[in-house]
């Protein structure tokens, strides 16, 4: 982690403002996202001064315009020996190497630990619609006004003074989070893994949360080196880490950041543009996804599960939001027999869950219950291949139905 000023101008730990500054005062160039002035979209910019940094700073949930980036990187690339970074998603650090043809020396990429980015056009509308007319003068994506936490909060400034704020609940985070309104290649990205095209990848370490040890409430980077470059840039930014510097196991690191390892699948997504068509409205269309995500989701479990297993009971695997959620049917709920649940390290009964009280096992006790031919196993969980996996290795043969 980096001094508090650096934090403080962060969305974590500010490991990205170290290593751009060791660029800059080497005479390099640093390339990554910055608003435009409007605020109404964003772009890949170049600079090689340490006063235009603050526009790089901070995360910008949107689809960023690399323009002609990669052309005038190639060009300071062969025109002198400067150094220079270059940070923005895997796909956008890929697609760099791919057009230069050839990895340099001198040029360093950083990749970061992505969700997928939202349509720039729905943003622009969005925060046209928030300004109400009026200029808008700064937005934070990641405002650590109540510090740094898991729960997102974004703060848009106008030319009058005021300000407004929302959180995960509000209209544009519950779209982001939920996948609703991301591009469609997102949901099944090649680069939700460890093989990385950046020399290293940052993005916070959510598996440190609420730990004292980590977290004081002011931001903690997650750095994962992936080759020798990558190493040689953040030995040299060491010495200016003034905060908790510790080598952590990989499992940690993937502990709360599944987008390290997986992408996110889209929830409502269609029916989101369908509603944006239907009414061209920016704010009815996210209301509207807002408010029938999950029912949408109740809807679709329903109809999979009446087609693919209509006179079988149930074993709902995730006993968390969407796993509940799901049990409001009453479909569903006639057949459910029991929750099994990741946390859960023994059996707890009478567990109340939509007023109706259920049994909720461990994955270990839940094994020998699976055994009725009758019986099959609803998985309301982003990793249901994994949970597949899982079953299959305990020798369970249900049916297994993954609805994520």
């Amino acid at each position: 982690m980096a001094d508090d000023e650096i934090r403080s101008k962060s969305s974590s730990g500010g490991v990205f403002t170290l290593c751009a500054d060791l660029i800059l005062a080497d005479g390099g160039y640093v390339c990554g996202a910055a608003f435009t002035n409007d605020f109404r979209s964003v772009e890949h910019i170049i600079i090689n001064n340490p006063d235009e940094l603050f526009k790089l700073q901070k995360s910008k949930y949107i689809q960023s315009d690399t323009k002609y980036v990669y052309a005038k990187i190639k060009n300071l690339l062969n025109e002198n020996d400067s150094p220079v970074l270059f940070v923005g998603c895997p796909c956008q650090a890929d697609a760099l190497y791919s057009f230069l043809g050839t990895d340099y020396p001198q040029l360093y990429t950083i990749d970061f630990i992505c969700h997928g980015v939202p349509s720039p056009m729905l943003w622009a509308e969005y925060i046209d619609y928030l300004s109400g007319g009026k200029n808008i003068t700064h937005v934070d994506f990641r405002s650590k006004k109540e510090g740094w936490k898991p729960e997102l909060l974004l703060s848009a400034t106008f030319d009058d003074g005021s300000l407004y704020t929302e959180t995960n609940n509000g209209l544009w985070y519950t779209a982001f989070l939920k996948n609703s309104i991301l591009r469609k290649s997102c949901s099944h990205c090649r680069y939700a893994n460890m093989s990385r095209p950046g020399d290293i990848t940052i993005g916070d370490y959510w598996g440190g949360a609420g730990n004292t040890e980590y977290d004081d409430g002011k931001g903690t980077s997650l750095v994962i080196i992936n080759n020798k470059k990558g190493m040689a840039l953040f030995e040299r930014i060491k010495p200016f880490i003034n905060c908790l510097c510790k080598e952590i196991k990989l499992e940690s690191a993937k502990d709360k950041n599944s987008m390290l390892m997986k992408s996110g699948i889209e929830s409502g997504r269609e029916e989101f543009f369908t509603q944006y068509k239907k009414c061209n409205n920016i704010y009815k269309a996210l209301s509207f996804i807002s408010s029938e995500l999950n029912n949408i989701k109740r809807r679709k479990a329903v109809s999979l599960i009446s087609d693919e297993a209509p006179n079988r009971n149930i074993a709902m695997w995730g006993a968390g939001k969407d796993g509940t959620e799901i049990t409001k049917d009453d479909k569903i709920r006639e057949k459910l027999l029991f929750f099994i649940d990741n946390n859960t390290d023994k059996q707890k009964n009478g567990v109340e869950i939509n007023g109706f009280k259920y049994s909720v096992y461990s994955p270990d006790n839940a094994v020998a219950l699976l055994t009725a031919d009758d019986v099959i196993v609803i998985v309301s969980s982003r990793f249901g291949d994994e949970i597949e996996k899982e079953l299959i290795s305990r020798e369970v043969k249900n049916k297994i139905i993954k609805l994520k």
